[in-house]
């Protein structure tokens, strides 16, 4: 019988970004395109104004959230 550990954590906090252009100028990580970009090169303008109007409003009032979820899984496998 293998030896197992599971654990899941979801941290869920205020997020930093509290202006537009410091959420369109951000990027989950280095290899990702900045909103700003992906909003000018994949969004019709029809589509940019509803993103605009569904998320200005949250993250200029400061309520908006980030949350950060890792999964872990270790396993030993039994001495025979």
């Amino acid at each position: 019988m293998w030896c197992k550990t599971y654990a899941l954590h979801i941290d869920v906090c205020p997020s930093l970004i509290k202006s537009r252009d410091v959420l369109l100028d951000n990027s989950p990580h280095p290899w990702a395109a900045p909103l700003r970009r992906i909003l000018a090169e994949q969004f019709d303008p029809e589509e940019r104004t509803l993103f605009e109007q569904m998320v200005w409003p949250t993250v200029e009032s400061g309520k908006n959230i980030a949350t950060n979820c890792s999964a872990y899984l270790s396993a030993r496998k039994p001495p025979h």
